[in-house]
């Protein structure tokens, strides 16, 4: 992981003022997802050439915002040596968290210090942003409007438990797609096949008990599904298996889907 130049604050208004349209689109993108590859920044954002020519654009962007310590280049690389620059990760650097910092989608969050993620970060993270990316093309080619997109922790959700005390709600996204006048509300929970059915319940029970509060509801009048993205039929078998344990009503809060079918159900293309 490069480490930043210190950075002054008139450094800091000098570099804003030359970052062009597209390295400010990049650095939103991360302060949204907190952790993406090159390709699916070059999906998000490098999309007017043909393909290797976008990628090579990506590259030269990605590592010119290096240099300046905007962006951080991760040493953990998805998909082993053959997964090339493509599979590098990059995460906002100290610089860019600075930069993004009163204007971007982490408004007013505090700068994280430089970190080597675990295996299990990077596979659920790159996982969230990779709905994004698919939801943003689903965009582009016209299938569906994105309203809104909130990855943790922008998503969370505080409100008054049963018994008095301040609880947070910790979905790994909060989406909103639109079909003409109708919206579609969800919290996703991306499962990596890792958690325990006794997590799952407890998730469960946690989605309940905000829908109990009326907090969602008295915000914006309805309460949104809740969509666990799941890696493969036996991990889907797990979880209907846990949540049959609920109350029938309680189950229709919930929905599942494997990781390829997702993009269809937020969108209102597949239930």
């Amino acid at each position: 992981m490069t480490a930043a130049p210190h950075t002054t604050a008139r450094r800091l208004i000098t570099l804003a003022a030359r970052l062009a349209d597209r390295d400010r689109q990049v650095l939103d993108s991360l302060a949204r997802v907190r952790l993406a590859t090159t390709r699916q920044l070059e999906r998000l954002h490098f999309i007017e050439a043909e393909p290797s020519a976008n990628a090579r654009s990506a590259r030269r962007t990605l590592a010119k915002l290096e240099r300046a310590g905007v962006v951080n280049r991760l040493e953990r690389r998805v998909g082993g040596v053959r997964a090339g620059s493509a599979g590098m990760m990059w995460a906002l650097g100290a610089v860019g968290q600075r930069l993004v910092a009163s204007t971007g989608p982490a408004g007013g969050r505090q700068p994280r210090r430089p970190w080597t993620p675990s295996a299990a970060f990077v596979s659920h993270r790159l996982g969230i942003t990779e709905l994004y990316v698919e939801l943003v093309e689903a965009a582009r080619r016209g299938d569906t409007e994105l309203v809104r997109f909130e990855a943790e922790p922008d998503c969370w959700r505080p409100y008054i438990g049963a018994h008095g005390g301040r609880v947070m709600l910790k979905p790994d996204a909060f989406i909103v797609t639109a079909q003409g006048e109708w919206e579609d509300r969800w919290f996703v929970e991306v499962d990596c096949g890792t958690e325990s059915p006794a997590v799952i319940t407890r998730k469960a029970r946690a989605y309940l008990a905000y829908w109990r509060s009326g907090r969602e509801q008295a915000k914006s009048g309805v309460f949104p599904l809740v969509l666990f993205v799941v890696p493969g039929e036996p991990r889907r078998d797990v979880l209907a298996a846990t949540l049959k344990k609920l109350s029938e009503d309680d189950r229709r809060l919930f929905r599942a889907a494997l990781q390829d079918e997702a993009l269809g159900v937020l969108t209102g293309g597949a239930t």
